[in-house]
């Protein structure tokens, strides 16, 4: 990971688990068991192309586009070969 900062699976809440992470084993990317949360470790001040799928991911939860769920987020993240794990 490039984080200072993390958090590894086994550490999650049982609320939550981790659909993508990292060689370190530190959580890159959850969701909530039955709500409609989802959290990434992202650095949008990295500038590259690959960022715009994490900005197009973004404004698709936000505007309602992409429902969020393990499997709409998982189903997203393959389709732009985006996935960690």
């Amino acid at each position: 990971s490039y984080h200072h900062y993390g958090i590894f699976m086994q550490d999650l809440a049982p609320t939550l688990e981790s659909i993508g992470y990292a060689k370190d084993g530190t959580v890159e990317c959850f969701v909530h068991r039955s709500l409609p949360w989802v959290g990434l470790m992202w650095h949008p001040e990295r500038l590259s192309s690959s960022q715009n799928i994490w900005i197009k991911l973004i404004q698709d939860i936000f505007s309602y586009k992409l429902l969020v769920n393990k499997k709409n987020i998982i189903e997203y993240l393959k389709n732009n070969n985006q996935l960690f794990s």
